[in-house]
Order: structure tokens, then sequence, then C-alpha cells
């Protein structure tokens, strides 16, 4: 029971937060800055898109984590090898973050 209430939050905080990105994402950069997430971000283009793309993938990161703990409890109790399956996430998260700075820079 324990379980399904902290994955809940960690599902309803990766909304908040991705609607934060958003919401920052679609931000034109006029202006001094603007107050989101506790942050006072400056209103240039390279930061929003730079805190928008952070928070956005933060909060796919927090829902999703629901389904990779999910998966790491069930792959202990199958006899699987979790640090594979977390190893092989981690490896993919890593590769999309990559890329999508790339695509920001470039």
């Amino acid at each position: 029971m324990k379980k399904a209430i902290v994955f809940f939050v960690m599902l309803i905080a990766g909304l908040v937060v991705t609607e934060q990105a958003v919401d920052i994402l679609t931000t034109r950069g006029r202006g001094e800055s603007i107050y989101k997430m506790g942050m006072l971000i400056p209103a240039q283009d390279f930061y929003l898109y730079l805190y928008g793309s952070i928070f956005l993938l933060l909060g796919i990161l927090l829902i999703l984590s629901p389904l990779l703990f999910k998966k790491s409890f069930i792959a202990k109790k199958s006899g699987l090898n979790a640090r594979r399956s977390v190893a092989l996430f981690l490896r993919s998260f890593c590769y999309f973050v990559f890329m999508e700075v790339a695509i920001w820079l470039f």
C-alpha cells in the first residue's frame, strides 16, 4: 500500500513538473525574468530552452520512475538481473539527454 501511494505521488509530481516545463518552453523571451518552480529564470531564449528542457526531462523521469521501480521489483522476484535493466534504462536516458542537448545547441 505504501508503494502505491509513493508511486502515485511521484506520478502527480511528474505531471506538475512537466506542465511547468511546457509553460516555460512556450514562454517568449521578453522582459526581465519569470518565476517558475521556485526559481527566477532569466527571460532570454537560451535560458528558457535550457530550464524548460531540464524540467521536461525531470518530469518525464518522475512519470516513468514508478514503471522502472516496478520492473526492478518484478525482476527481483522473477530472478532476472535488475542491475542490467536499470543500466540499460540509464544508458538510454543519457543518450536521450545527449541528443536533446545537441539538438538545442545546433
